[in-house]
């Protein structure tokens, strides 16, 4: 069990990371 919650926290943290990439992408565009 707690393999499987530390790879959810890691996906969930890998998600943000991307969304922040693709934030600052954007605005970098704009």
């Amino acid at each position: 069990m707690g393999k499987g919650l530390a790879n959810a926290i890691v996906k969930e943290l890998t998600s943000g990371d991307i969304n922040k990439s693709h934030d600052s992408s954007t605005k970098a565009l704009t």
